[in-house]
C-alpha cells in the first residue's frame, strides 16, 4: 500500500505540471514547450505552417469535405484544387491563411493512460459511443488571423475535457445538458445489465462497467459552444465593422431569432449585452443561429470575424481535415451510471457533468507498441454497424454517424473487437 500511495503521489506531481497534447497522441509537459517556443503563446493553423503541412492538410480537408471536414456551410464556391474542381466551403479568409495564437498557461491536459482491453475483456465490460465536437480543452485564445481578442477566451474542451486537470480531479467524464446526460446515464445502466427493484430502486445485481468512446462530429459542430460566440464578439471591437454593415446582420438574424436583442455596435457596453443574451442557460440555438447567419453569403460581406476562422482556433489542431468519427477512441472512460450528475461542470456551455467511476483513469487508444492512435469509430461497433446493414448493404456513412449518436451505439468488449482495431492499428502503422 505505501509503494501505491507513492505511485499516486508522483502521479499527482507530475499531474500538476501540466503536459499539453501536441497532437497525434504526443503529450508533452508544459514547461519544456514553453522553453521550445520561448514563451507562453503558441501558433496554431495553416498561417502559420510551411507549405508541405498546409499542403497536406488542405488536400485532406478537400477529400473529407462531404464527411464532415468543413468548418463553414455558410458558403460555396466550384473552385479549381489539387483534387480537381470542387463546390468548397467558404468564409472570408481563405482556409491557408487561417491561424490563432493560443496562450497554453491558461488550462492544461493530464495524460491519458493506454486502454487495456485484457483489463476490460476481462470485466465483461461494453463500449458505449459518445459524440462530441472538435474543440480543445488546452489554452486560451488570444487572437485570430493576427486580430487580438479584447479579453482571451478559455478552450474547455470536448475530449479533453475530461483529462483537465480540475475534471480529473473531481471525476467529471463529459458536460452537457441535464437532459443529454440522463439519457447517455439511462443507456449506459441498461447496457451494463444491471437489475433494479422496480419499486424501491435498490441495485439487486451488479451490471458490467461500461466504457463510453469519444467520436468526434463535424468541423462546425461546435457552433453550439459559447466559445465560438464569445471569441468572435471578443474579436469585433478591433475590426472595422461598420454601423451599416451591424444594422443589416440585426435585421436578417432577427428574422431567424424574433428574441434577438441586436449588436447595434461594437462599444464595450453593447458587446457585454449580447454575450448576457447568448450565454443565458438554453441559448445554444441561439448560440447556432448567430454563427451560422455570419457564416451566410450575405453576411460575409459585411466585415465580421470570419466564423470557419473562430472555429478553427477553438478546434484541436490535428482534427483539422479529419470526417466524422475518423479520429476515435482519444477518450475512453468508464461511466459511473449510479451517480448523480454535477451540478458544477467547469464548461460555461453546459450546466452538467457526467461522472466516471471513482479511482478509474481516463484512457486513450495505443496500438501494440503502446503508442496512442486514433481509430474509426465503426470499428469500436462491428455489431451495430452490422444491424444497419439492409440486405447486406450498409447505409451512408453520415447516416450510420447520426444513428451512433442518436441511439448510443454499444458493443460487448471482445477479442473480436480487439482484433480488428489492433489489425488496423497494424496496417496503418507509419
Amino acid at each position: 500500500m505505501a509503494d501505491l500511495g507513492k505511485t499516486f503521489q508522483t502521479l499527482g506531481k507530475i499531474a500538476r505540471q501540466g503536459f499539453i497534447d501536441l497532437g497525434f497522441g504526443n503529450y508533452v509537459q508544459l514547461d519544456e514547450v514553453v522553453k521550445n517556443i520561448g514563451g507562453n503563446v503558441m501558433q496554431q493553423g495553416l498561417r502559420y505552417s510551411d507549405d508541405e503541412v498546409t499542403n497536406q492538410i488542405v488536400n485532406q480537408y478537400l477529400s473529407n469535405i462531404n464527411r464532415g471536414s468543413a468548418l463553414t456551410k455558410g458558403a460555396k464556391q466550384i473552385q479549381q484544387t489539387p483534387l480537381g474542381k470542387l463546390n468548397v466551403p467558404v468564409g472570408s479568409v481563405p482556409f491557408e491563411e487561417i491561424g490563432a495564437e493560443i496562450d497554453l498557461t491558461t488550462t492544461t491536459q493530464t495524460v491519458p493512460q493506454p486502454f487495456d482491453f485484457q483489463k476490460a475483456i476481462d470485466e465483461g465490460a461494453k463500449f458505449m459511443s459518445i459524440k462530441g465536437d472538435r474543440s480543445s480543452g488546452t489554452g486560451s485564445i488570444v487572437s485570430v488571423n493576427d486580430i487580438p481578442l479584447i479579453e482571451p477566451v478559455k478552450r474547455e474542451g470536448g475530449y479533453q475535457y475530461a483529462t483537465e486537470l480540475g475534471n480529473v480531479e473531481e471525476n467529471r467524464m463529459w458536460a452537457s445538458d441535464p437532459s443529454i446526460l440522463s439519457k447517455q446515464r439511462r443507456k449506459a445502466e441498461e447496457i451494463s445489465g444491471q437489475v433494479r427493484d422496480p419499486k424501491t430502486g435498490e441495485i439487486l445485481e451488479e451490471g458490467a462497467p461500461v466504457y463510453g468512446v469519444y467520436f468526434p462530429g463535424a468541423g462546425e459542430n461546435v457552433n453550439f459552444s459559447t466559445m465560438v460566440a464569445d471569441t468572435t464578439l471578443n474579436m469585433m471591437p478591433n475590426m472595422k465593422i461598420t454601423k451599416k454593415s451591424i444594422k443589416e446582420f440585426d435585421e436578417n438574424l432577427k428574422s431567424i431569432d424574433p428574441n434577438w436583442p441586436g449588436l447595434k455596435s461594437t462599444e464595450a457596453s453593447d458587446i457585454e449585452r449580447v454575450k448576457a443574451y447568448l450565454f443565458a442557460p438554453n441559448r445554444g440555438d441561439a448560440r447556432k443561429a448567430f454563427t451560422e447567419e455570419l457564416a451566410k453569403p450575405r453576411s460575409l460581406k459585411l466585415g465580421f470575424p470570419d466564423q470557419a476562422s473562430v472555429r478553427a482556433a477553438i478546434s484541436v489542431p490535428d482534427m483539422l481535415g479529419s470526417g466524422s468519427g475518423d479520429l476515435s477512441g482519444r477518450m475512453i472512460t468508464k461511466i459511473d451510471y449510479n451517480a448523480p450528475f454535477d451540478e458544477a461542470s467547469r464548461h460555461k456551455t453546459y450546466p452538467a457533468g457526467l461522472k466516471g467511476v471513482e479511482g478509474e483513469p481516463v484512457y486513450r487508444m495505443v496500438d501494440e507498441t503502446g503508442q496512442f492512435r486514433d481509430v474509426p469509430v465503426s470499428l469500436f461497433f462491428p455489431d451495430f454497424m452490422e444491424s444497419r446493414k439492409v440486405e447486406g448493404v450498409l447505409p451512408p456513412e453520415a447516416s450510420n454517424i447520426r444513428s451512433m449518436e442518436l441511439r448510443q451505439a454499444d458493443q460487448d468488449v471482445n477479442a473480436q473487437v480487439e482484433d480488428i482495431i489492433q489489425n488496423y492499428l497494424r496496417q496503418t502503422r507509419q
